[in-house]
């Protein structure tokens, strides 16, 4: 089934707008399934309500995903099993993870919630890293 909608919009708590190509909201399976709800959907926007995740987590989902889908065809892949295959030391990815272990742990729970499966797995990895050694290592 051919998906209609060009941009999905991420409302956060703060009645925040983020916007999304559709090629950047399909890393989230959440996305995709809501996408696939609506296959007659004619104004070609979906606007999401995330109520539960603030401004700031929404734009770290929003900025991975995009760094995601433009790099995800032009760096060597690593693969971490369960289908997961990510960019091999890409530094837009190392600098999106250079942030408090309070915002990975928020970012962690938004990705899951979204099923953004690369990014959970990622940052669940770190937090596991930063549990046993008391570090965060990237």
């Amino acid at each position: 089934m051919k998906i209609q909608i060009e941009r999905v919009v991420l409302l956060s708590k703060e009645n925040e707008p983020f916007i999304l190509k559709t090629a950047e909201a399909l890393l989230s399976n959440t996305i995709k399934k809501i996408m696939l709800e609506f296959p007659n959907k004619t104004d070609l926007v979906l606007e999401i309500p995330l109520f539960q995740f603030s401004s700031y987590v929404i734009s770290k989902i929003v900025e991975y995903c995009k760094i995601y889908s433009l790099i995800q065809n032009q760096y060597p892949k690593t693969n971490l099993g369960n289908g997961i295959v990510l960019p091999t030391k890409n530094k837009h990815i190392e600098n999106f993870f250079k942030i408090s272990v309070e915002s990975l742990l928020k970012i962690t729970l938004a990705s899951d919630f979204l099923e953004i499966e690369e990014l959970t797995s990622i940052s669940s990895r770190l937090i596991a890293a930063f549990i046993t050694k008391g570090e965060i290592l990237v």
